[in-house]
């Protein structure tokens, strides 16, 4: 039996991937939205997959999200970050659990910054991505450099107590 990721799926994730095709499949969506969970601290621990008898509810293969090097990386910090386990790196089913419901914060934050937009929310969300530099200039570190340099710092802290 495969895992899967479940996920509580919204209209945002047919608008985003087969309307305005701003990403080309959905796993691409989910990951966006678990990104965007995390970096706004915005996580649903309770109703993460959707209602009980399936309506609203996606699934999709872990296999699909691994086939991808950086999400299988972005996997691993966001349960490492969620649980402060270093054992979250290599656990799978956590890591499942832990995208789908930063993935469900994440759609209420998308629904709240991009829900009232008339037509292709592209330019939003790039506009929306660019308030997370550090600088004006662009330049700084993304939300994603951020769960790197935090688990690096946190993995040499834990190897040198």
């Amino acid at each position: 039996m495969s895992m899967s990721v479940s996920f509580k799926k919204t209209d945002i994730y047919d608008e985003w991937v087969e309307e305005y095709e701003i990403f080309e499949n959905l796993y691409d969506a989910v990951m966006f939205m678990a990104v965007l969970g995390y970096a706004n601290d915005s996580v649903e621990r309770q109703n993460f997959r959707g209602s009980k008898d399936g309506v609203g509810q996606g699934n999709i293969r872990i296999e699909s999200f691994y086939s991808n090097d950086l999400y299988q990386v972005i996997g691993g910090c966001l349960a490492y970050q969620d649980t402060n386990d270093p054992d979250a790196l290599v656990k799978t089913e956590l890591q499942a659990k832990i995208i789908s419901q930063y993935a469900t914060g994440g759609v209420a934050i998308a629904q709240s910054e991009f829900g009232d937009i008339s037509g292709d929310p592209t330019d939003a969300i790039v506009n929306y991505i660019d308030e997370f530099e550090d600088d004006p200039d662009g330049t700084g570190p993304s939300i994603l450099t951020q769960i790197r340099e935090n688990f690096d710092n946190e993995m040499l802290n834990s190897d040198s107590e």
